[in-house]
Parts: C-alpha cells; sequence; structure tokens
C-alpha cells in the first residue's frame, strides 16, 4: 500500500496557496479549509454555509470513522471564509461543481 507524507514546509504551502488563489478561489478555499481544519477532503467538501459562516468553531461528523468532533476554526481562516461565503444561503453547501446545483463535490 501507497503512503503519503503530508507537506511540511510552510513556504511550498504559501505557494500552493498563492497558485490556487490565482487559478481558482474555490480550490483555495477547499486547500485552505483542509489545511486549517486537518480534516480529510470528504469531510471538507460536506461543510454548509450554516457550519461555518460567523461561527468560531465548527462540528464535524467524520465520514471515515463517524466520530463527532468539534474544531476551532482558525481567525485566518475565518477572515477568508467570510469573504468567501458572504452572498451565499446557509442551507448551501459550500463546495458545489456548479453553482445552481444543491449537491456537493466528490473527492473524485
Amino acid at each position: 500500500m501507497n503512503t503519503v507524507e503530508p507537506i511540511r514546509d510552510p513556504y511550498i504551502l504559501k505557494c500552493i496557496a498563492e497558485d490556487l488563489k490565482k487559478e481558482s478561489i474555490r480550490n483555495y478555499m477547499i486547500f485552505m479549509c483542509g489545511l486549517y481544519t486537518g480534516r480529510r477532503i470528504s469531510d471538507v467538501l460536506s461543510f454548509k454555509v450554516s457550519d461555518l459562516k460567523n461561527k468560531d468553531t465548527v462540528f464535524v461528523r467524520e465520514s471515515k470513522t463517524k466520530k463527532k468532533i468539534v474544531l476551532p476554526i482558525h481567525k485566518e481562516l475565518r477572515k477568508e471564509l467570510q469573504e468567501f461565503l458572504r452572498d451565499r444561503l446557509p442551507h448551501e453547501y459550500i463546495f458545489t461543481t456548479n453553482r445552481r446545483t444543491s449537491k456537493p463535490m466528490h473527492r473524485s
């Protein structure tokens, strides 16, 4: 079985974030949510606007283990989220493939 090591170099993480922000704000926010929460991509993609907008913590039910976890939302991530979620409705998923769908993105 192959293993994947995390990227530990802050400079590389910053470069990735900058490149993603230039390319796509959605992909940048997926990256930032994963980076600051430390959750699997399947957990990040299931967030709704009401889970994160104007919140200090987020409640997560892990998709793999089904554990309930309460995570603080880092102040840098909160600042980015406020701008990203400004005009979104509470019932919407944050990350969708198309603005008009009500279904979340999938990791594939």
